[in-house]
């Protein structure tokens, strides 16, 4: 069985309070776990835009979340690539 990291986003406070955007992230990401025998090492989830220059300096989980995947050689795993971010040149590096 291999590990990931579980990265989860929401863009508005309205939707981290309600849950829904959240929820439907980690319901996708554990089905992809289990159809793949993937063992979630830890979950990350943030309430921040992913929009600006600065994002990774706004969103400390997702950095966490980088940090231990690099520290433990796995990939981070997210619901949907624009939880991560919208910018191509982002998510390449």
């Amino acid at each position: 069985m291999s590990s990931a990291v579980a990265y989860y986003r929401v863009s508005t406070q309205r939707q981290g309070r309600s849950g829904l955007g959240i929820e439907a992230q980690r319901a996708a990401v554990e089905r992809f776990a289990e159809a793949e025998d993937i063992a979630i090492l830890k979950e990350f989830t943030e309430v921040e835009t992913g929009k600006g220059a600065d994002a990774l300096d706004r969103r400390p989980q997702l950095t966490a979340a980088l940090a231990l995947a690099r520290q433990t050689k796995c990939p981070v795993v997210v619901a949907k690539l624009d939880r991560l971010s919208r910018d191509v040149a982002f998510v390449a590096g």
